[in-house]
């Protein structure tokens, strides 16, 4: 099963995780989805988690989400994992924000403007590296 990273930048603090679209499409593809959802607002004990997460999870698809707000709080720890990894791990983000156009050079990321685009790309990733995964 193909691990995900998912940071999301937030102008308020979400009351349930579960109601994310890109989580809720995570439970369509794969039966017990392995996932690590960090947000804006997490605590910053949780930033080195999600890096250890990274660390631990060689094949892991980070997702990056930039709906409304330009709020990076945490995220300079996930890339800096990133860019120190001997393995390219697939980056995929909703919109964009100044770090990530700025790192672009350095890793690959692939970037979209809706939902819908970024869904699909989950799915291709997932189902293409998992036998556990189901279509959906």
């Amino acid at each position: 099963m193909t691990p995900v990273l998912i940071y999301e930048s937030m102008t308020q603090l979400s009351v349930n995780s579960f109601t994310n679209p890109i989580v809720q499409k995570l439970s369509d593809i794969q039966k017990f989805p392995n996932y690590f959802h960090i947000d804006s607002f997490s605590e910053a004990s949780y930033f080195d988690l999600a890096s250890r997460f990274l660390v631990e999870n060689p094949n892991t698809v980070v997702v990056l989400l930039f709906e409304e707000s330009q709020n990076t709080t945490g995220l300079g720890i996930i890339l800096n994992q990133l860019l120190q990894s001997s393995i390219p791990h697939p980056i995929l983000c909703l919109n964009s924000c100044p770090l990530t156009d700025k790192l672009n050079k350095k890793l690959a990321i692939t970037f979209f403007e809706n939902y819908a685009q970024m869904h699909l790309a989950i799915a291709t990733l997932l189902q293409g590296n998992s036998n556990e995964s189901e279509s959906f």
